[in-house]
């Protein structure tokens, strides 16, 4: 097992499920950490466990799975990005965190690193939802987002996709109406991406013999029960 620390690996501040971890119990005592009453309660938890130990141990060996909903209608709490408590808990969340790295100097070094991941993740999923958010989630973005995002150094954006780094420049510039016309082509382009996904899978199935066999089978199945109804 490799022993690190998030000073040597500052990729840790996207490791934020206490899921996928195993907690020394006097850590977390001697530490005072716990679950706040808030959504994203666990992003938080587990940056405080990150900057409460110089010492962690990593297995490169997959052992916790994420379990996707398929019935977008059942979204999760979480999923429901609109939501105003949502909004309101990750913002807290995201700014405890913030506060948590700029009030010890040794974890200063991490900022530039997590508002990246901010950037990236978590401010990106507020943005890419104002196609379908209504006024208030629109004048929430202006005026949340934006001015937080101007205080960031250009630096930060450069190494961020080409779409992304568009959305930004469009929120920072006041041009909003663009953003949503790019967000509204973007969710379009993904929707027809993930369905030449699906058709690809099945080209790939077809092409292989027990597929084609398959595929024969019930393309023939299919002209002879067409045949028989037309006689």
């Amino acid at each position: 097992m490799k022993q690190t620390s998030i000073l040597e690996h500052k990729e840790f501040v996207y490791d934020t499920s206490p899921c996928n971890k195993l907690i020394k119990t006097s850590l977390i005592m001697d530490n005072n950490i716990e679950f706040i009453n808030r959504l994203y309660e666990d992003l938080l938890f587990s940056m405080e466990l990150f900057s409460s130990t110089d010492s962690v141990g990593v297995l490169p060996d997959v052992k916790y799975y994420w379990r996707r909903r398929r019935d977008s209608q059942n979204k999760s709490t979480t999923q429901n990005r609109t939501n105003k408590k949502n909004i309101a808990d990750r913002m807290f969340i995201i700014n405890k965190i913030d506060e948590l790295f700029k009030s010890n100097e040794k974890y200063n070094c991490l900022l530039d690193s997590y508002h990246f991941k901010l950037l990236e993740i978590d401010y990106r999923l507020f943005i890419d939802q104002i196609d379908i958010g209504n006024s208030d989630y629109r004048e929430f973005i202006i005026k949340t987002i934006k001015p937080i995002i101007e205080t960031y150094p250009k630096e930060l954006f450069r190494n961020l996709s080409m779409i992304d780094k568009i959305k930004y420049d469009f929120l920072i510039d006041d041009k909003i109406d663009e953003l949503i016309y790019i967000r509204e082509k973007e969710r379009n382009y993904n929707f027809y991406f993930k369905q030449n996904q699906r058709l690809n899978q099945e080209i790939k199935t077809v092409k292989s013999t027990k597929g084609w066999i398959n595929y024969k089978k019930n393309n023939l199945s299919v002209r002879f029960k067409s045949k028989i109804g037309k006689n």
